[in-house]
């Protein structure tokens, strides 16, 4: 007896079972084929009844474990697709605003950057020059320890002086900057501790230095306008800007 691949049973020399048959058309199939069935022992029609109904038991169950795989499968495709979702939604919690500015968002720019010394104390005042004295909504901000000290070509400065013009060089290109806008103030640290300035040379050499640095910016575009101006604290407790030639 040989079953092959197919599902066909076959027996050399006597006949020939498909596997689309049931046990009850095997026998049949044996019985009515007058040329080999003659002969054949009903325990021999036993056996084979026997032998097909455990094939055709086994394929069934084959397509019945294909079927429960496929569908574990799907299983574990929907349980992952529901961590997802929860996961994302735990995700969306986490981000909720600590914060909503009521001030609207305006896309446009107006192509003016400043750069001032990053001592906050005078960080509104700054705003209040460039947002009311000089109607610069929005400008850029450029703030670093010194302000202008750092385009003056100090030896000690060099580094920040690159980074700074690197920077200004972005803008002009990225916000096609037009105008520049640079600051310093009464008393800065920068110069008294790092470049090591007398407090009785202070105000001169940072006079002299905003005016290198407007020549340091104006090297970077020839379409430039660039002002300087010098903070000083008043005895009122306010501080003045002074625009320096």
């Amino acid at each position: 007896m040989i079953i092959s691949r197919s599902g066909s049973i076959r027996f050399p020399g006597l006949v020939v079972l498909k596997r689309t048959t049931d046990t009850e058309r095997a026998e049949k199939s044996i019985s009515g084929n007058n040329q080999y069935s003659d002969g054949l022992a009903p325990c021999f029609v036993t056996c084979l009844r026997i032998v097909a109904a455990k094939h055709f038991a086994a394929t069934n169950a084959r397509k019945k474990l294909r079927v429960l795989r496929a569908s574990v499968v799907n299983i574990s495709r929907s349980a992952y697709a529901t961590d997802t979702a929860e996961s994302e939604l735990m995700e969306n919690l986490k981000r909720e605003a600590f914060f909503t500015s009521p001030v609207p968002f305006e896309s446009a720019r107006i192509q003016a950057a400043a750069v001032y010394c990053s001592d906050g104390r005078f960080g509104r005042q700054f705003d209040d020059l460039l947002q009311h004295g000089l109607q610069l909504p929005r400008y850029d901000r450029l703030a670093v320890p010194g302000g202008a000290a750092c385009l003056a070509s100090h030896f000690t400065a060099y580094r920040e002086e690159e980074g700074v013009a690197e920077q200004l060089r972005f803008l002009i290109s990225a916000h096609q900057l037009r105008r520049v806008v640079l600051i310093a103030h009464e008393g800065c640290a920068f110069y008294t501790q790092r470049l090591r300035v007398s407090p009785l040379q202070l105000e001169s050499q940072q006079r002299e230095d905003l005016q290198k640095a407007v020549r340091r910016v104006r090297s970077l575009s020839s379409d430039l306008d660039v002002v300087a101006f010098f903070a000083r604290k008043t005895w009122e407790g306010l501080v003045q800007f002074e625009l320096v030639e």
